[in-house]
């Protein structure tokens, strides 16, 4: 189910990175996406890894945190809630998301690309 909103196996909700069955102790939400405590601290480190690491100009593919930074902007999550919800500084999220807009070649300064 990697990539999912988790599930159900007969009745049991599942991880949507790994399919693991969860239980109250071990379910984080993120994002409406449920999933184990051992794949959001994953997330979470791959969150932190991204603050350290300089952007490669050059790639212009977006990873999954990217990816679910950039879900949760189009649910109208503003920075905070998202820090919150990922469990990171603001700063990180405001970094992550400088990131993506390179990637996808857009600018916050009206330089970007123009609709035809």
């Amino acid at each position: 189910m990697t990539g999912g909103h988790g599930g159900t196996e007969g009745g049991t909700p599942t991880c949507a990175e790994c399919s693991m069955h969860l239980s109250e102790p071990n379910c984080v939400v993120l994002a409406n996406r449920s999933m184990c405590v051992s794949c959001y601290e994953s997330l979470r480190r791959s969150a932190e890894e991204a603050m350290t690491c300089a952007p490669d100009p050059n790639d212009h593919e977006l990873s999954r945190l990217e990816t679910e930074v950039l879900h949760m902007v189009t649910l109208g999550m503003n920075n905070v809630e998202i820090g919150e919800q990922l469990r990171v500084a603001r700063r990180t999220i405001e970094r992550i998301r400088s990131n993506i807009l390179r990637k996808l070649a857009l600018s916050t300064d009206g330089d970007g690309p123009q609709p035809a």
